[in-house]
């Protein structure tokens, strides 16, 4: 219906200018206006604003006039001072006929024209001239009296422009509300896309400001009308092809989304709407009822959703999401959208947005709620995959990016529900990115939130687990990085985010059994599970040990169920090296630390399981079972252990499962030096056991294991009461263990025994009652020896005289003796001979070696450990020999005897025997023999010094010697390689070598060429020969004890010019000082090598070194990293020959002496020290 515009007078207008005329009666215009309405301009002319609102608010004036006349009030209102006049004065003259003029011309430049002025009248004021303009506009659009035209238009527009551009609500200034909003509702159905541009942005506007305001009564205008506008908008946002239209149907629908209006809506409740608009709206052409909204919805939102402007596209990603997180939104809704195939757009609009960070947010956001039609998205994420891995690379460079969790999210569905889908390149891929974002994490770069960390750790572990990821190489490396970042990552902030650690815990877990698989090479399974052990041994044990107390349980809970994990691979090299680290770290008491914070089933249960665990690894052969038997029996508390060991188990089979649990917990826990109580308690309640349950132990129903524990516990905690602590003790409970030794063939030593146990006054009496076809408590009487302690040296002295007074003693001494014949030949020598061989290494040469063995090395037979262990002995003999006969050995028998004999009987290899080892033996053979020949040569050369002797050797022997060590001096292990440079600069050194020999050393072209590749390395390392590399610390040694020699070879001063020290100061820094670079500086300036300029130099960098390490508060010694062997197996030969190499070849193992042996920063800060004395006792001179 049209409106024909009113020709009538504006009555408002007359009364206000009848008011004004009344106030000045002195007419001024040619209409007899009164001055008061004549505004002045600054060009000098005027407006009479009575006879401006006549001229527009007339729809029948001339279009010119009203155009012009708009202009010059436009033109004089950008004036301040008109302006000013116009709002103190007659601010309110113009509201009317500005507002009628609207709708009277059919002219849009008119109607720009008066919107401009309008914005400009209401542009800087007190928001009183604005409220009027839209409550005038507003009721004028409400009733209805002005029906839809092309002109309403142009009033739609100004009431529109008028509420989004001021900064207040003007939404209480709508009179009625309901006439409007209905009114525009109404008009919808138009089918002028620009009246529904307009009318969509006004409604939009009032819901915006409805929900803003805090003036309303709380009636919601557009909930009333509900299905009607639902239908409407979304019936226009499908039709309409222009942009600006779908942008003002995508704002008002997201603003009702906000509201609610999708939730629990009825698609066919019309009760708001009648008949013939129901029938228009939501009927088929064939008579039945349309579509659900939901699928109307997902139609209407295809086309804006393949728009090319990119502001219609992230609107409609906007009201998608809001329509899919409103509360109440049921899931059948959503599944709807996405067999509407609306996940497929949203696919695509990500694979074409360049990771475009708005879009990427809107459109992970929209699919993270779509996955919770599980089935129906599956097929669509499966397809859509592949566009997510460039998405999840970018978000994860963004620290804490909003959807980096929900994008992992959707990557972990994918590879959960759809595991054959990825490639191996894909794998790798997103295994890179995860480690890549754990490891920032780790170092501070780049935070993560909780979840993010989480869905990182679970997407791992799935990559993990597909088939396809088996075989991935570079997957086993990254699994390493990934575990190690995930864990050291979370350590800190375990209070604040528990699961995050419990998750990296999980990962870790889960690497571990990763490199279990037969997934790569066993060279990478074992360096993959060998991270894993170091993780746990070197990062988690000690911060769970100090962390203990502020700990939740979970945590502890998670800790100790990775760890079991590894320990269940109890044949695994790593599970070993894990249960070993453990026990050093007092593991029991930990456990029991942990009972005590934490009473509960869950705790208890995960405690004795882990120690059952842990008890198998270490001790074999499913050793730790009845522990797993008794553990939902047994009590938390250790005390409580102790009452239930001295209880009677007659007839009480969980009684007596519980008490061979204990007796292995405690008997496994001391062989760690380990008390989980008091020892007068363990020993009043061992002793208990003894007395009740008697007549069970000697009629043989118990446990011979179970025994044996026992019988070793007694003996160790009666060793502590021997030493000190005076701990009262039962005969009668002593004289029953005895009985059953008796009585009983025990295997006492297959079972272990610690060390104290041997101490006390009935150890020999257990030692005896051993088997007779085993080395005896080996293991025990090795640590005893090994710590020097003087009952080992009772047992195993030189001097047989001081056994024989104690028979008991002397049946031990026997039995040993028995398994080694040293006359015997070496390739025949069986596990036991080479333990009592290791034991007799750890202690002192006690026997004479006939040196079958080496006979055989000459003929060129293969002896194997033999030969090792032999030299071993022979090491360990030069080193003791001095300690047990202080002066009494003459070390020159060693060095080219006369006869070959040595009159005293004890071990000892000759210097040209050991010089053939060096040179035709195996790497380790060349070790053991470099330190025996190191041992030897420096103890001959104490010798000589002290008691001022000449050495007794031909020339043609030293120098048969000396060609055997320069040739080594490149040997590619360092170890020989210094042992050999020491070696040879000690030989240089000797008075032997006159004036006439150090011209043949001069001559020597393997030493020119050593000081010439030291020099290389020095002053230009690039320069250095490959096979040089490493090996200038042995050469230094030779090189220094040339530059000692009485005339220094000429060619010296050629090698160590002007310009090759002062490359080598230049290459000088605190990475590469070592004590034997500043011996070579001190000597060269003793020698009178360097200048004035160079010692300057070298002044100014050892100054700066020595201050650098006094700021330094680091130890000088290494902590003593070796772990603490106990070998439970006579037969373990190789941690009994490992263990062996690490005691000789430790620097704390060595003497301390003149010639350099000390290579620590102590060592280092003496030569500097002397360097700076030398200097000065120069300058001074």
């Amino acid at each position: 219906m049209l409106f024909n515009d009113s020709e009538e007078p504006d009555l408002e207008l007359e009364e206000e200018a009848e008011a004004l005329s009344y106030c000045d009666p002195a007419p001024t215009c040619s209409q007899g206006h009164r001055s008061t309405l004549i505004l002045h301009t600054q060009q000098g002319g005027s407006i009479c604003l009575l006879c401006f609102s006549n001229l527009v608010a007339d729809p029948l004036s001339p279009t010119l006039h009203v155009s012009y006349a708009l202009s010059q009030l436009s033109l004089a209102v950008s004036q301040p001072q008109f302006l000013h006049s116009l709002r103190s004065l007659h601010s309110h003259l113009l509201v009317s006929p500005l507002v009628k003029a609207l709708s009277s011309f059919d002219d849009e430049p008119i109607a720009r024209q008066l919107i401009d002025l309008i914005l400009n009248l209401c542009g800087s004021g007190d928001g009183s001239l604005c409220a009027q303009f839209v409550a005038m506009l507003s009721d004028r659009l409400a009733s209805g009296a002005l029906g839809w035209s092309r002109r309403q238009v142009f009033t739609l527009h100004c009431l529109g422009v008028l509420l989004n551009c001021q900064t207040y609500n003007l939404y209480a200034h709508i009179k009625d509300k309901y006439g409007l909003v209905s009114n525009l509702v109404a008009g919808l159905q138009l089918p002028s896309e620009e009246i529904r541009g307009e009318i969509l942005f006004v409604l939009y506007k009032v819901s915006v400001l409805q929900y803003a305001s805090e003036d309303g009564d709380g009636t919601d205008v557009l909930l009333a009308l509900r299905p009607k506008i639902l239908h409407l908008v979304m019936d226009a946002l499908m039709k309409t092809q222009i942009d600006d239209v779908r942008l003002n149907c995508l704002a008002l629908l997201t603003v009702l989304s906000q509201r609610g209006f999708f939730a629990n809506v009825d698609a066919n409740d019309t009760s708001s709407m009648n008949s013939y608009e129901a029938d228009n709206f939501i009927a088929a052409e064939d008579g039945k009822d349309g579509p659900p909204l939901h699928t109307i919805f997902a139609e209407a939102i295809k086309g804006p959703l393949l728009s090319s402007d990119s502001q219609v596209q992230l609107s409609t990603l906007d009201l998608l999401f809001h329509y899919l997180s409103c509360e109440g939104a049921p899931r059948k809704h959503i599944q709807v959208l996405v067999e509407e195939n609306i996940a497929d757009y949203v696919f695509e609009i990500l694979r074409l947005s360049e990771c475009r960070d708005a879009v990427v947010n809107s459109c992970i956001q929209i699919l993270d709620l779509l996955s919770m039609a599980e089935q129906a998205f599956k097929q669509r994420l499966f397809i859509g995959f592949a566009t997510l891995i460039p998405v999840v690379s970018y978000v994860a460079e963004v620290p804490f990016h909003p959807v980096q969790s929900q994008t992992l999210k959707l990557i972990w569905n994918c590879v959960s529900d759809c595991p054959g889908m990825l490639s191996n390149s894909q794998i790798e891929e997103l295994a890179f990115v995860f480690t890549r974002m754990l490891k920032r994490h780790n170092e501070g770069e780049m935070g993560m939130l909780p979840q993010t960390l989480i869905m990182v750790c679970l997407v791992f572990v799935a990559l993990m687990k597909l088939s396809s990821s088996h075989g991935t190489l570079n997957l086993a490396r990254l699994v390493q990085e990934a575990s190690k970042h995930a864990i050291l990552g979370c350590l800190d902030i375990s209070e604040k985010h528990p699961i995050q650690l419990l998750h990296s815990l999980y990962l870790l877990k889960e690497a571990y059994l990763y490199g279990q698989e037969e997934n790569f090479s066993e060279s990478s399974n074992m360096e993959l599970r060998k991270c894993v052990v170091a993780i746990c041994t070197k990062h988690l044990l000690p911060w769970v040990v100090t962390a203990v107390n502020e700990i939740e349980e979970n945590i502890i809970l998670g800790v100790l169920e990775t760890f079991h994990s590894i320990l269940l691979q109890d044949s695994d090299i790593q599970a070993m090296e894990l249960a070993k680290t453990l026990v050093s770290s007092s593991w029991f008491s930990f456990s029991f630390g942990c009972l005590g914070l934490y009473p509960t089933e869950k705790m208890k249960c995960r405690v004795y399981l882990m120690l059952s665990s842990l008890v198998d690894a270490l001790l074999g052969n499913d050793s730790g079972q009845p522990i797993k038997d008794a553990a939902l029996y047994l009590p938390s508390d250790p005390v409580d252990l102790l009452f239930l060991l001295g209880q009677k188990s007659s007839h009480n089979l969980e009684l007596s499962s519980c008490q061979s649990a204990i007796l292995l917990i405690l008997y496994t826990s001391s062989l760690y030096d380990e008390r989980l109580a008091d020892e007068k308690l363990v020993l009043a309640s061992l002793e208990d056991y003894l007395l009740v349950n008697c007549s069970d132990l000697q009629s043989g129903a118990a446990d011979s294991l179970a025994v044996m524990r026992l019988v070793n516990l007694y003996g160790l905690f009666r060793g502590l009461a021997e030493m000190g602590y005076r701990i009262p003790y039962s005969l009668k409970a002593e004289g029953i263990l005895f009985q059953l030794m008796t009585e009983n063939e025990w295997d006492l030593p297959s079972a272990g025994i610690h060390s104290l146990s041997l101490k006390c006054s009935n150890g020999t009496d257990i030692i005896v009652h051993g088997r007779n076809d085993q080395v005896p408590y080996a293991q025990a009487i090795a640590e005893l020896v090994a710590a020097g302690d003087n009952y080992g040296a009772t047992i195993f002295l030189v001097r047989p005289e001081i056994l024989i007074d104690d028979e008991n003693w002397l049946a031990v001494i026997m039995k040993l003796m028995k398994y080694f014949n040293p006359s015997e030949a070496a390739d025949r020598w069986n596990p036991e001979t080479l333990v009592v061989i290791g034991i007799l290494s750890l202690y002192n040469p006690c026997c004479h070696l006939k040196g079958a063995c080496l006979v055989d090395h000459d003929e060129g037979t293969s002896i194997g450990e033999s030969l090792i262990f032999a030299l071993l002995l022979n090491y360990f003999s030069l080193r003791s020999l001095p300690a047990v006969l202080p002066g009494f050995v003459d070390w020159q028998n060693f060095f080219d005897p006369q006869n070959r004999t040595q009159p005293l009987s004890f071990i000892g290899i000759h210097c040209h025997d050991l010089c053939r080892l060096l040179h035709f033996g195996s790497s380790l053979v060349k070790l053991v023999a470099s330190y025996s020949l190191l041992e030897l040569l420096t103890r001959l050369s104490d010798q000589l010094y002290e008691k001022h002797l000449e050495l007794k050797c031909t020339m043609g022997y030293l120098l048969s010697v000396i060609a055997v060590l320069e040739g080594l001096v490149f040997y590619s292990d360092p170890r020989v390689a210094m042992n050999s440079g020491i070696c040879l600069s000690i030989i240089l050194g000797w008075k032997k070598l006159d004036m006439h020999e150090t011209t043949m050393v001069e001559k020597s072209s393997w030493c020119r060429l050593i000081v010439e590749e030291l020099a290389m390395s020095l002053a230009a390392p690039c320069l250095a020969s490959k096979s040089f590399i490493n090996h200038h610390k042995p050469a230094i040694h030779v090189a220094v004890a040339m530059l000692k020699l009485q005339k220094v070879p000429g060619w010296m001063r050629s090698v160590f010019d002007g310009t090759c020290i002062s490359c080598i100061i230049e290459n000088l820094a605190i990475s590469n000082m070592s004590t034997e670079m500043v011996m070579l500086i001190q000597e060269l300036l003793d020698s009178k090598f360097l200048k004035t300029e160079q010692i300057a130099n070298l002044n100014r960098v050892l100054q700066a070194h020595r201050k650098h390490l006094n700021a330094d508060n680091a130890p000088d010694d290494r902590a003593d990293e070796h772990v603490k062997k106990i070998i439970t197996t006579p037969d373990d030969m190789g941690e009994v020959r490992e263990y062996l190499v690490y005691l000789m070849s430790s620097k704390s193992s060595l003497d301390m002496d003149s010639r350099g042996l000390d290579f620590g920063k102590k060592r280092l800060l003496e030569e500097i020290e002397l360097f700076f004395r030398t200097i000065t006792v120069e300058d001074d001179g």
